[in-house]
């Protein structure tokens, strides 16, 4: 099993968007985990039942069996398997037992050759967040961002804390979006490698976004197939993607 972490340190780059893109194609075995602190996107996004996911499941000791019931699924593309998810939820006055789940979530979901790999949504990273628990346990950290200049100085600031505060192991960028800055501007300003660029595709995150129907082109776009070679990347070549000392 392999943890993918997805953050951001501001706004709202399409941390949640690029999770589901990472975990369509039907050769994957992935489940998109939402620990963003603020709660779930996906519930609203394809009516999905909030009393599931970690609101059941932050109340008792981890399970694995208990994990796999909780999963829904969503299928933004019809010729693809279901993508299955686990839904967040705001974990305000909850944090510490819910950084005691992640850790357990880490821990325990799955043996170290299972198929299984985990897309972790952990959104904005708050400072005391509780999702700071699987950053670091993730094999890869994807801090994602936009190519300008608030949003860089912004994850520069990000990926320092998280270096001090030692939770950090292989960490990339992903980018979203073309200019101003380019990728060696970002990987020197933040001293992380860029590991990909996800394209500007309105068309394929209207509907991630649950704004479309589900279309059956979807895993085709080049928002998916970009997402997909990021998943690649982080699944398969771990040890390449190092932020600098």
């Amino acid at each position: 099993m392999s943890i993918i972490a997805l953050c951001s340190a501001s706004g709202a780059p399409g941390v949640t968007t690029l999770a589901l893109a990472m975990a369509l194609p039907n050769d994957k075995t992935s489940v998109v985990v939402e620990a963003d602190e603020v709660g779930s996107s996906l519930a609203p996004r394809f009516d999905l039942d909030t009393r599931g996911g970690l609101l059941s499941a932050y109340r008792r000791v981890f399970d694995l069996n208990s994990f796999h019931s909780d999963l829904q699924a969503v299928r933004p593309d019809p010729s693809q398997k279901p993508i299955p998810v686990f839904v967040g939820q705001s974990t305000h006055g909850r944090r510490g037992r819910v950084t005691t789940y992640w850790q357990e979530l880490a821990n325990e979901s799955a043996p170290p050759d299972s198929a299984l790999n985990i897309i972790a949504d952990c959104g904005r990273i708050l400072p005391d967040a509780a999702n700071i628990a699987l950053l670091g346990v993730a094999g890869v950290v994807c801090v994602v961002t936009r190519p300008n200049i608030e949003s860089v100085f912004h994850a520069e600031a990000l990926v320092r804390r998280l270096r001090q505060n030692a939770t950090l192991g292989h960490c990339g960028i992903v980018l979203v979006g073309h200019g101003p800055f380019s990728r060696s501007n970002v990987a020197d300003a933040v001293s992380a490698p860029v590991i990909g660029v996800i394209p500007d595709d309105p068309r394929a995150a209207d509907v991630l976004c649950g704004e479309k129907p589900p279309q059956c082109w979807l895993h085709k776009s080049e928002l998916v197939r970009a997402a997909s070679d990021i998943y690649e990347r982080c699944i398969n070549k771990p040890g390449e993607i190092k932020w600098s000392a």
